[in-house]
C-alpha cells in the first residue's frame, strides 16, 4: 500500500510540474497578444457537478494531445460528491443541462469511481481489474483566449498522465453546465 501511495504521489508531482510547464509554454506563445492562462489546482468542490468538454481546434489538439483515447467529438461528464463519476460521448452534438445528464445517468450502474487529492483525480472501474486513470485538474482563474481557444473563468483543464512516465498525454477543457 505504501508503495502504491508513493507511486501516486510521484506521478502526481511530475504531472503537476509538466502541466505547469506546458501552461507556461502556452502563455508564452501568446505574449504578443497579452493573453496568459492563469489558474490554480482544483479542489473537490471545484470539480463536483456536470461538465461539457470544449473541443480544441485541430491544430491545438494535435499539439497538446499525444493520444486520442476517446475519439467521439462530444463528451459530457458528472462528478458526484459521493465519489461516483459518469460520462457520455456522442458523435452528434446535443445541448444538455445538468438535469438532462442526471436523467441519463440515474439508471446506469455506478461502476466508475474517483478519488480526489491535492488537485489530482484517480479514476477506477469496479468491473475492470487494474484500470486506473490519473488526471491533474486545474481551474481557470481569468477568461483568456490562448492559441485560438476561449477559456472562461471557472473552466477546468484536466491532463491525463501516462501510466508509466507520469507525463501528460491528453488534455481536456471542461465547461460547467447549467442545471
Amino acid at each position: 500500500m505504501q508503495k502504491r501511495i508513493l507511486m501516486f504521489l510521484t506521478v502526481a508531482f511530475f504531472t503537476s510540474i509538466i502541466f505547469f510547464h506546458n501552461t507556461l509554454a502556452l502563455a508564452a506563445e501568446n505574449e504578443s497578444t497579452g493573453s496568459k492562462l492563469k489558474g490554480h489546482f482544483a479542489t473537490k468542490a471545484d470539480l463536483i457537478g456536470y461538465w461539457e468538454r470544449i473541443p480544441y481546434p485541430e491544430n491545438v489538439r494535435k499539439k497538446l494531445n499525444k493520444v486520442e483515447p476517446w475519439p467521439a467529438p462530444h463528451h459530457w461528464f458528472a462528478f458526484y460528491e459521493d465519489g461516483h463519476f459518469m460520462s457520455y460521448m456522442s458523435s452528434n452534438y446535443r445541448e444538455l443541462t445538468g438535469r438532462d445528464l442526471e436523467k441519463m445517468f440515474r439508471p446506469l450502474p455506478k461502476n466508475i469511481t474517483y478519488e480526489f487529492r491535492d488537485g489530482f483525480v484517480r479514476i477506477t472501474y469496479s468491473d475492470i481489474k487494474g484500470y486506473l486513470e490519473i488526471w491533474g485538474v486545474n481551474v481557470i482563474d481569468e477568461t483568456a483566449d490562448i492559441m485560438g481557444v476561449h477559456h472562461e473563468k471557472g473552466d477546468i483543464i484536466m491532463s491525463l498522465a501516462h501510466p508509466q512516465t507520469g507525463q501528460p498525454i491528453y488534455y481536456r477543457l471542461l465547461r460547467r453546465l447549467p442545471d
